[in-house]
């Protein structure tokens, strides 16, 4: 199964992330890249479909880090209204959640961008053995 590149497009519109025409090269070199990544770590010839929204996230995560390490300011175009929970107390239960003041937007960036790209443990139960 190959990465289809309009779900990799609507993925990252749903971050807040619109492509322009220079991106379309860079979108394709990054899901080569992943379907690549993805077979080489799993020694597999085919995507299963199990794995399809890993790689389409995957794709997305590595077209953005990309742009970043070009110098592209790419964190400001996306949406951070829906921060979640900063920390949490058990004794007494405190939950407190975050702010746009607790958490730059270079930090929720990076996180995002490690919650797209590094998914290994989800592909370490497609791998076979290399003989």
């Amino acid at each position: 199964m190959t990465i289809d590149s309009k779900d990799v497009v609507e993925r990252l519109s749903t971050l807040g992330y619109n492509l322009n025409d220079g991106d379309i090269v860079t979108l394709q070199l990054a899901i080569n890249g992943v379907e690549q990544y993805i077979k080489n770590f799993c020694n597999i010839t085919e995507i299963p479909a199990e794995l399809y929204y890993v790689a389409v996230d995957m794709a997305a995560g590595t077209l953005l880090k990309t742009k970043q390490s070009i110098g592209v300011n790419v964190c400001e175009s996306i949406d951070y209204s829906t921060a979640g929970i900063s920390s949490i107390k058990e004794g007494d239960l405190t939950i407190n959640f975050s702010t746009s003041d607790s958490n730059s937007t270079a930090n929720m960036f990076s996180a995002l961008l490690k919650k797209l790209c590094n998914r290994d443990a989800e592909l370490a139960a497609f791998r076979k053995l290399r003989w």
